[in-house]
């Protein structure tokens, strides 16, 4: 049933933003890095249902008369009537397959259209750092395997300072390795295209990425803050050819939202704090573990048992008030 299934992973990814916000604002103002948080949610989008059906897909059933009865392990739930939208998994399958190569298809063209571009860029050391030096694209970093920084030619106008700071911030992208950070999750992305939940938890992990690497470099020695974020408004206010990776540029449609969050003091928060925000976590955490799994259809017509047609009320009932827990 691969309506149901893509409601329950829907409604995982739900709990796990759920989870990851205040987590994340926790992180935050511990001065922690905020980008592990989403990519633990994007990890559980996969794992949860992946552990769930080797955990816990192994339900049985009872064929009542004509009709199938699986029950499921969570909590003696009696799941009926698996076949009702049955109908459409010809028409999902097809639209997510369709909508998975198109994304696919998107994240090959653009690692192609960057490697393309970057040929006709040329090297160059600045301040002791090499570079490519395009005329639209960065500043960025790109590639996955060999991560190359990408200046723009109107960088180097830049005075010393500044130059500094844009150079540190993406020194800071390929130290933590970050462009294959976002082909993870864009690989996340494409293989459940119809989920929203990872489509937010994707552009949670862009920000994040971004505000991580500004408090790094922030914090780092000799920082002018105000300078920083003037820098920050400078980049913004230039045009850049998009290029697949992470960087200034990238970051540009959260640059209020990273300039709000450096200058945010670190508060930090009390033991009672903490440990209500790890209730809440193992609430939502045992919600998302509790929700009840789709029953496959096609296994349970494999090995149901058998009871007589008069005797299907009886069984019916019994069925609904057995608690599989015991």
């Amino acid at each position: 049933m691969i309506a149901a299934w893509m409601l329950y992973c829907t409604a995982v990814a739900v709990l796990l933003i759920c989870a990851a916000v205040p987590l994340e604002r926790f992180v935050q103002h511990r001065g922690g890095g905020t980008r592990r948080v989403w990519f633990a949610a994007l990890t559980g989008v996969i794992a949860i249902p992946v552990l769930g059906v080797l955990v816990r897909d192994g339900a049985p059933a009872v064929e009542v008369g004509n009709e199938v009865v699986p029950v499921s392990a969570t909590r003696g739930l009696v799941m009926e009537q698996v076949q009702t939208l049955a109908s459409l998994d010809a028409v999902l399958a097809s639209l997510w397959m369709i909508a998975s190569v198109s994304v696919l298809a998107l994240i090959a063209f653009g690692l192609a259209g960057t490697w393309r571009r970057s040929r006709a860029w040329g090297g160059a050391t600045v301040d002791g750092v090499e570079v490519l030096v395009s005329d639209d694209v960065g500043p960025a970093v790109i590639g996955l395997l060999r991560t190359r920084i990408v200046l723009p030619s109107w960088a180097l106008d830049l005075s010393r300072g500044q130059r500094a700071m844009m150079l540190r911030h993406e020194q800071e992208h390929v130290s933590a390795g970050d462009p294959r950070l976002v082909f993870f999750a864009a690989l996340v992305a494409a293989a459940f295209p119809w989920n929203p939940g990872v489509w937010f938890m994707l552009r949670r992990l862009r920000l994040a990425i971004e505000v991580d690497c500004d408090d790094r470099v922030v914090r780092s020695a000799d920082m002018d803050l105000r300078g920083y974020a003037e820098l920050l408004l400078t980049v913004g206010s230039r045009r850049s050819v998009p290029a697949y990776g992470v960087g200034f540029s990238v970051g540009r449609p959260f640059l209020e939202e990273r300039i709000d969050r450096m200058t945010l003091p670190r508060a930090g928060r009390s033991r009672a704090h903490a440990a209500l925000l790890v209730l809440g976590l193992g609430g939502v955490l045992g919600a998302v573990w509790s929700l009840p799994q789709p029953v496959r259809a096609a296994w349970v017509s494999e090995t149901v048992q058998w009871c007589d047609d008069g005797n299907a009320d009886l069984t019916r009932g019994l069925l609904q008030a057995y608690d599989w827990s015991t």
